[in-house]
C-alpha cells in the first residue's frame, strides 16, 4: 500500500486575529514540544473525529526551523485519506493546532497598532496539528504530496522474471521485477532503494554469487 504525504507549518512571527487581542508565535516557541505525542487530525475543528497520524508510531513527525513548526505525516492511501487530501489541495481545509503554554511563556503588550499582544515565547504541550475549516492562523500551510510506496506482500508469479525496473515514487528510488509477457508485466512487489548507486552495488554482489 502507498501513502498520501500531509506537510504543514505553523507560522513564527505571523499574527492571529483573536477575539480581543492578536496573537504572535515567536522563535522557538516549540523547541520544548518535539518529541510530544502529538496527533494530526481532520473533523469537528480540533475535535478529532479522525486521527491519521501520531508521533508515537512515527507517522508524524515534527521539526523546529526559522520558520516556525513543520510537520510532516504519512498516511495510508485509503478512500478517507484521499478525501482529505482533496479537500486541503482544493483549500476547503487550512491547518491548525492546539496547544498548551507554558507557565512562563506568555508575554502580554500592546503592539504598533495599540492592539493587546499575547506573544507565545513557550509551549508546554502540543495536543494536535488538524485540518480544519477555520483556522486561526492565516498563514498556516497544508500540502500534499504522493508519498513512499509500501513494499506490497503479493502472491509467487508463475511467469518468469526477465529484468528489473528502477524508478522514483514520492522521492524514493524503488526496484520492480519484470515479468515475461507481451507487454512485459511489472510486478507490484516494489523494494525500496536508498539510491540508484546503491542498487547497481546491490546487483553487482548478487551477480558475484
Amino acid at each position: 500500500m502507498s501513502t498520501l504525504s500531509f506537510e504543514g507549518l505553523v507560522p513564527y512571527d505571523s499574527p492571529a486575529e483573536l477575539p480581543g487581542f492578536r496573537e504572535v508565535l515567536r522563535r522557538g516557541a516549540f523547541r520544548d514540544v518535539l518529541d510530544d505525542d502529538a496527533i494530526l487530525t481532520v473533523g469537528h475543528e480540533h475535535g478529532g473525529a479522525f486521527t491519521l497520524a501520531r508521533v508515537g508510531n512515527g507517522t508524524l513527525r515534527l521539526r523546529e526551523t526559522s520558520r516556525g513548526l513543520e510537520w510532516t505525516a504519512e498516511v495510508p492511501d485509503t478512500a478517507l485519506a484521499r478525501h482529505y487530501a482533496t479537500l486541503a489541495e482544493r483549500g476547503t481545509f487550512g491547518a491548525s493546532f492546539s496547544f498548551s503554554v507554558a507557565p512562563d511563556g506568555v508575554r502580554w503588550g500592546v503592539d504598533a497598532d495599540g492592539r493587546t499582544l499575547r506573544e507565545i515565547l513557550r509551549i508546554e504541550r502540543l495536543w494536535d496539528v488538524s485540518l480544519v475549516a477555520w483556522g486561526a492562523y492565516p498563514a498556516a500551510e497544508v500540502r500534499v504530496h504522493p508519498g513512499r510506496a509500501l513494499e506490497l506482500a503479493v502472491a509467487p508469479s508463475s511467469r518468469r522474471k526477465v529484468g528489473v525496473r528502477v524508478r522514483s515514487v514520492g522521492g524514493r528510488v524503488l526496484a520492480e521485477d519484470v515479468l515475461e509477457g507481451d507487454p512485459p508485466v511489472w510486478e507490484l512487489h516494489r523494494r525500496p532503494v536508498a539510491s540508484l548507486d546503491a542498487y547497481r552495488r546491490r546487483l553487482e554482489l548478487l551477480a558475484r554469487r
